[in-house]
C-alpha cells in the first residue's frame, strides 16, 4: 500500500481514543434515564431509550443463546416454526453472559459501544483506502460521527405549532421523529447510540468496501478472500445488506476491467471468490425463509420508505455538499483530482495514489456508486425497502469531505479546523433533539407513545417480580395472554411466547390484538373468554397495570374488579404481587406442548 493510503499506528491510536470518547458521549442519555426516580417512583429503567419493541426482541435472542440454543426460535408469535436462525453477534453476547452473569442489557450496550469505535475506525481506514487525505479522512470520520439532516427544523416547526402534525408527517425526515418514523439506521450518530445490530451490519459493509477496493489493485487475491469474509459475516448479521453489497462490488469488478484497470479473467475470479466465501450465511437465511413459513411471513412484513422528502431533509446539508462532491469529482479527470504531496500551501482533498495514471477509476468513485445506487435502492420493490437504506449515511460523508476540503484547500490548520467545527455544528442539531426528545418520552415512560403502541421504557417492582417468576417457571412451550406493551418485555426474561408483543415479529399482529383487547373486554362473556384462551393455546394469563390500561382504567389503579381471570374457574393464580397477578391453567385444553405446536389457523 503507498503511504499516502496508510494510515500511521499513531494516527490509527488517535482515531480509537477519539471513537472511544464518542461513544462515551452516546452513554449519557442512558445514565441520565437510569437514574432512581426519573420517570416516578418505583420503577426500574428496561436499557431502551428508544425502540423498546425491537430492543427487547434481541435481548430474547440473546437470553436463548445464553442458555445454550445455537438457533433462536421466535417468542413473538405462537405459529409453528422450525428454529433455524443464527445471528453471530447475538450468540457472542449470550455466550458472554453464561460465561460473566452480567444483565443481558449491560452486554447489549457494551456491543453497541464496540461495534461503534469498530464502525468509526472502518470508516477512518476506508476515507484513507479511497485516497482521501488527512484532513479529508478527519472530516470524514467527524461527519460520520455527528452529522445529520435537516429533520430538527420540522420538529421545531410541528412543536411550535407552524406546522401541523400531518405536515410534519408528510415530510417525515428520516433523522428525528415527532410523530413519524424516525430512521436510525440511515444514520451513523443514531446507529451508535441506538443499535449494536446496525452498528455491526455498517462496520461489516464499510469493511466489506474496504477490502474490495484492496482486492481491485494488482496484488489482490488476499484481500478479495478477506472481503469475502467479511461478506460472510455481514450475511450473518444484517442480510439485507447484502443486497446492496453484492452488486455494488461487481459493478466495480466490472468497471475495473473495462478500464484495465484489471484483466477481466482477475476481475471475475476475484469476484467469484468474494461470492464464493460470502455468500453461504445469505443462502442459509434464504433456506430457513423457504422451510420456514413464520419466517417468511415476518420477513415479509411492509416496511416502506417515506416519501422522498424523508431522506433530502434526513440528510440535510451533507447531502447537499456529498453532491457537490460528486461535481468536482465528474468535473476533475484523475490526472487533475489531487496533488502528488501534500504541503501547507495547497492540499488536495484526495491523495493521489503514486500507482494512478490518467485513466485510472479513482477509488472516491466506489462511493458515488455506493450513493447512487442505494438511493435507488431504498425505492425498490421491495417489502423491506426502508432497510436497505442502512449504511447510506458513509458514503455520503465521504463525499461531503471531498467537498469540504476541496473548497478549503487553500485554508491554514486553524482556518481549516474552524470549518470543520463549523460543518458539524450546523448538522448536529437534529442529534441533540432526538436525544432529548427521547429523554422526555422516558420522563413519561412511554405513556405519551402508547398510540403508536411503544412499550413502555421502565417497569413497575411488581412486573419486574412477575417477569422474573416467568423466567423461573415457564417454557418454549408456555404462551401468555396479555397486553402487547407487556408482551414486549416477556420474552426478554422468560423462554415462554406470547399472543401479541412486537409489531413485526408476531404474525398478523393487528388481528392478534384485537383478540387481545378483546378477552380483556369486560363485557365478554366467561364462556366466550374461555373460548379464546383456547383457541389461542393460553397456558398462562397476566394481569397487572399495561392490562388495565386495556380496560380504560387509570395508570395508578389497582381495582381487581375488572380482571377477566377471577370469573374463569379453569385460572389459578401462580403469581401474585402488588398489582400484578399471573394465573395458569389447570391443564387447559391446547396448553400441551404437541398441540401448541400443531398448526393453527389465526
Amino acid at each position: 500500500m503507498n503511504k499516502q493510503r496508510s494510515v500511521t499506528r499513531r494516527e490509527a491510536m488517535v482515531v480509537l481514543a477519539a471513537a472511544v470518547g464518542i461513544l462515551a458521549l452516546t452513554c449519557v442519555p442512558y445514565l441520565v434515564a437510569a437514574q432512581p426516580g426519573y420517570a416516578g417512583p418505583g420503577l426500574h429503567f428496561a436499557g431502551f431509550i428508544w425502540g423498546v419493541d425491537d430492543g427487547n426482541v434481541y435481548l430474547s435472542q440473546i437470553r436463548q443463546y445464553s442458555e445454550g440454543r445455537l438457533f433462536a426460535y421466535d417468542q413473538f408469535t405462537t405459529l409453528p416454526q422450525t428454529p433455524r436462525y443464527l445471528n453471530l453477534l447475538w450468540l457472542t453476547l449470550g455466550q458472554l453472559h453464561r460465561l460473566t452473569g452480567w444483565p443481558l442489557v449491560t452486554l447489549y450496550h457494551q456491543g453497541r459501544v464496540v461495534g461503534g469505535v469498530l464502525l468509526l475506525y472502518a470508516i477512518y481506514l476506508l476515507a484513507a483506502e479511497m485516497g482521501l487525505a488527512r484532513r479529508g479522512r478527519v472530516l470524514a470520520f467527524l461527519l460520520a460521527a455527528f452529522s445529520s439532516g435537516l429533520g430538527w427544523i420540522v420538529y421545531l416547526a410541528v412543536v411550535s405549532g407552524h406546522l401541523s402534525q400531518d405536515q410534519g408527517a408528510a415530510l417525515s425526515p428520516v433523522d428525528i421523529a415527532a410523530g413519524w418514523q424516525a430512521m436510525p439506521a440511515a444514520l451513523v450518530p443514531l446507529t451508535l447510540l441506538l443499535n449494536p445490530l446496525f452498528a455491526a451490519g455498517i462496520a461489516l459493509m464499510t469493511a466489506t468496501f474496504l477490502w474490495g477496493l484492496r482486492a481491485g489493485r494488482q496484488a489482490g487475491l488476499g484481500a478479495a478472500a478477506m472481503c469475502g469474509v467479511c461478506l460472510l459475516l455481514l450475511g450473518n448479521v444484517h442480510t439485507y445488506d447484502v443486497l446492496t453489497v453484492c452488486p455494488l462490488l461487481g459493478l466495480w469488478f466490472l468497471l475495473l476491467a473495462i478500464r484495465r484497470q484489471l484483466t477481466w479473467a482477475s476481475a471475475a475470479g476475484r469476484y467469484a471468490l468474494i461470492l464464493a466465501l460470502g455468500l453461504p450465511t445469505t443462502l442459509w437465511q434464504y433456506l430457513l425463509l423457504r422451510s420456514d413459513p413464520t419466517w417468511a411471513a415476518k420477513a415479509a412484513t411492509p416496511t416502506p420508505s417515506p416519501a422522498v422528502t424523508g431522506y433530502l431533509l434526513g440528510y440535510g446539508l451533507v447531502l447537499g455538499a456529498a453532491i457537490l462532491g460528486i461535481f468536482l469529482l465528474c468535473r476533475t479527470s484523475c490526472r487533475t483530482a489531487g496533488v502528488e504531496k501534500e504541503t501547507p500551501e495547497r492540499l488536495s482533498p484526495l491523495a493521489r495514489p503514486h500507482d494512478a495514471s490518467p485513466g485510472t477509476l479513482a477509488p472516491i468513485y466506489l462511493a458515488v456508486l455506493w450513493l447512487v445506487l442505494g438511493l435507488l435502492a431504498v425505492y425498490a420493490p421491495l417489502a423491506f425497502q426502508r432497510k436497505l437504506v442502512e449504511g447510506l449515511h458513509v458514503p455520503i460523508c465521504l463525499l461531503a469531505a471531498v467537498a469540504l476540503t476541496g473548497w478549503a484547500q487553500r485554508l491554514t490548520r486553524s482556518s481549516f479546523t474552524l470549518l470543520a467545527l463549523g460543518a458539524i455544528v450546523v448538522t448536529l442539531p437534529s442529534n441533540v433533539y432526538f436525544a432529548s426528545d427521547c429523554l422526555l418520552h422516558m420522563r413519561a415512560n412511554n405513556r405519551d407513545l402508547v398510540w403508536a403502541l411503544l412499550p413502555p421504557a421502565y417497569v413497575t417492582e411488581d412486573e419486574r417480580a412477575a417477569l422474573a417468576w416467568l423466567g423461573e417457571h415457564t417454557s418454549e412451550s408456555d404462551v401468555v395472554m396479555c397486553s402487547s406493551l407487556m408482551g414486549n418485555h416477556v420474552p426478554a426474561a422468560a423462554p415462554c411466547r406470547v399472543i401479541a408483543g412486537h409489531w413485526g415479529e408476531t404474525v398478523n399482529f393487528r388481528r392478534l390484538l384485537a383478540q387481545v383487547t378483546r378477552f380483556y373486554n369486560p363485557a365478554l362473556p366467561a364462556e366466550l373468554r374461555w373460548g379464546l384462551l383456547r383457541y389461542l393455546g393460553a397456558t398462562l394469563v397476566i394481569y397487572g397495570p399495561e392490562e388495565r390500561l386495556l380496560q380504560g382504567l387509570p395508570l395508578n389503579s389497582t381495582s381487581d374488579e375488572l380482571d377477566p381471570a377471577r370469573a374463569l374457574p379453569h385460572l389459578t393464580p401462580a403469581f401474585q404481587q402488588g398489582t400484578v397477578t399471573i394465573y395458569t391453567t389447570r391443564q387447559l385444553p391446547g396448553s400441551s406442548k404437541e398441540l401448541l405446536l400443531a398448526p393453527r389457523r389465526q
